[in-house]
């Protein structure tokens, strides 16, 4: 494999994103809006989702990070959700922040 290609692991992580924005697509309304997680709750569920003594495969990561949020984080793009007004994501909104964190373009 030349070493300017994208590796099996780096592809099957893209994929899980994909996997997961579809997921969070087809099973949004679904989901509960908010969910009431205490802190330290949290924290022990990041702990055990991912720990730090061994490495974890990326596409697996992908999948366990996904659920976390899914679990725990306030839904604004819910159409449940009527909080302070926070626009709905366009799919061409995460495209391009992957595109941004590729390249990194340090514009500060």
């Amino acid at each position: 494999m030349a070493a300017d290609s994208i590796d099996a692991e780096d592809r099957a992580g893209w994929t899980a994103v994909a996997e997961e924005a579809e997921r969070l697509r087809a099973h949004l309304r679904e989901l509960p809006v908010a969910t009431a997680s205490r802190p330290a709750d949290l924290r022990a569920e990041v702990e055990r989702r991912f720990p730090l003594e061994a490495p974890m495969p990326l596409p697996e990561l992908v999948h366990e990070a996904a659920a976390l949020l899914r679990e725990h984080a306030v839904h604004v793009i819910h159409p449940r959700y009527f909080g302070l007004f926070n626009p709905s994501v366009r799919e061409a909104a995460p495209m391009g922040d992957a595109i941004a964190a590729l390249y990194n373009p340090q514009l500060a």
